[in-house]
């Protein structure tokens, strides 16, 4: 991931390495100097020629070079086809990533907005904004939500497609390096390199270089982080989302609260000294996040809706993609039931709901057979790239009699039913026309008709009710198990 201490620690394996260095990021378009293996980037952003891409990345890898790679900022598809070329060969993988989201993402917009992606110049112009002599502009905060979403579901995605091609690969987050103590810091470096297989006189011999690389290269992109004239928009934006500030210990920066849950008021924006994360001193807390509202709000009222009309007894899980705080098993309907999450990030356990990290399209280790008598797919159909999987094992851990319900953005024919009126060029009614909503920022891999969710999603249930509702449009399919 951008902001992550990236380019220190790739400086520092690429120089301890015996192996050659492409250059950082070599796949990525620079208008001055395309990067080193930007022409396979383009060949494939031109044509999709699979058997081209694939014959280009095995010969890069056959020959070695040491990469540094964002998958934030490159498509799921050469994504996947860069982790299956590597995997063919012995690479091990970092994934390197940061537990404060809400400080990377203020890092990173802040340096695409000012250029301050390296020390010396981040930290010339820095000074001068702490000074008064120059003013930060104000962050994109829509695109900054939109990015978090991305981001979310990119890792997700790396995670489970390395997992399934069989390769070794190490989870690191840039506070493990550069956050804390220098024993603990070095401690987690040294596991690093061992994963990697560089020995104890490799590490004894490039001990300066280490020390130079983890602890003396660090920004301060938090410190001027204030000086953002609208930070308490995007800080509001963010949690919305789930995406709080968090402390110099990695925990979220909120009362009592554990990494990734919902916030009961999010400090003020943090600091990043020479890699250091930390709380801004006397800044006053943010407020908490809003109740849901809008189509949000109208999407619960549906749910509910559905779970009183149609009585599920037993257990209950959602796959979601809200923040926790907008979990459906909270609503009342299913107080004193077995409640379970699954799509929003770590384990843990909220006000009798427990959640599960992961994805949905394998819980044979969490979930046996006929568990629920309820599982809700709310809205995550559409960025659910093993979708057809997860559609299986929502069968499987139904029990009989049990209730599916699938919620997703859909085509619909007939605006006029959301009480939209759709007008040709000449402003006369159109009375049949397809609507849908812009393709998210996030990936986005399914649409479908109500058709479908009546003929294909719930093919093999007893069909209870197939709605369409709302504009945006999002079709709501309701199935019974078989007895």
């Amino acid at each position: 991931m951008q902001r992550t201490g990236g380019t220190a620690l790739t400086d520092l394996l690429m120089e301890m390495s015996e192996h050659k260095s492409a250059d950082h990021e070599p796949f990525n378009w620079a208008r001055a100097k395309p990067r080193q293996f930007w022409p396979i980037t383009e060949a494939w952003q031109k044509t999709k020629n699979v058997a081209t891409l694939t014959r280009s990345l095995r010969a890069l890898f056959a020959d070695k070079y040491l990469i540094k790679h964002c998958y934030e900022i490159h498509t799921d598809d050469f994504n996947q086809f860069l982790m299956e070329a590597s995997a063919r060969v012995s690479y091990r993988h970092i994934i390197l990533y940061r537990r404060d989201e809400y400080a990377r993402l203020i890092s990173k917009y802040i340096a695409e907005s000012h250029g301050t992606w390296f020390k010396d110049y981040a930290e010339r112009v820095f000074d001068e904004v702490a000074e008064g002599r120059r003013k930060l502009g104000s962050l994109p905060v829509d695109k900054m939500v939109a990015h978090y979403m991305r981001c979310r579901n990119a890792t997700e995605f790396i995670r489970s497609g390395l997992t399934r091609l069989g390769v070794d690969f190490k989870e690191i987050y840039y506070e493990d390096l550069y956050s804390g103590d220098a024993e603990t810091r070095l401690k987690h470096v040294h596991d690093l390199l061992d994963f990697l297989g560089f020995t104890a006189a490799d590490i004894e011999k490039h001990a300066a270089l280490i020390d130079q690389k983890i602890f003396h290269s660090g920004q301060n992109t938090g410190g001027v982080a204030r000086f953002v004239p609208n930070l308490d928009q995007v800080r509001e934006a963010l949690a919305t989302v789930g995406c709080h500030p968090r402390a110099a210990d990695g925990q979220d920066s909120r009362s009592g609260a554990e990494p990734g849950q919902p916030a009961e008021a999010p400090e003020a924006s943090p600091t990043e000294q020479d890699g250091a994360t930390a709380s801004e001193e006397g800044a006053a807390p943010a407020t908490a996040p809003a109740a849901p509202h809008g189509p949000r709000a109208k999407l619960r009222a549906e749910i509910q809706r559905l779970v009183e009309t149609h009585s599920p007894k037993g257990a209950v899980l959602e796959i979601a993609v809200d923040e926790r705080d907008l979990a459906t098993p909270s609503i009342a309907y299913f107080t004193g039931a077995e409640r379970h999450v699954i799509g929003l990030g770590q384990d843990a356990e909220r006000d009798g709901v427990t959640f599960h990290g992961g994805g949905a399209h394998d819980m044979r280790e969490l979930f046996p057979d006929g568990k629920f008598g309820v599982v809700i797919s709310n809205r995550s159909m559409a960025g659910d790239a093993r979708f057809l999987h997860t559609a299986e094992e929502i069968r499987r851990v139904l029990a009989p009699g049990g209730l599916a319900i699938f919620i997703t953005p859909c085509f619909s024919m007939g605006p006029n039913d959301a009480g939209v009126v759709a007008v040709g060029r000449k402003g006369n009614p159109v009375a049949d026309v397809t609507v849908t909503y812009r393709v998210h920022a996030t990936p986005d891999y399914w649409r479908i008709s109500p058709q479908a969710m009546k003929n294909v999603i719930l093919d093999g249930f007893e069909v209870q009710e197939v709605r369409v509702k709302m504009m945006p449009p999002f079709v709501f399919g309701v199935g019974l198990k078989a007895a």
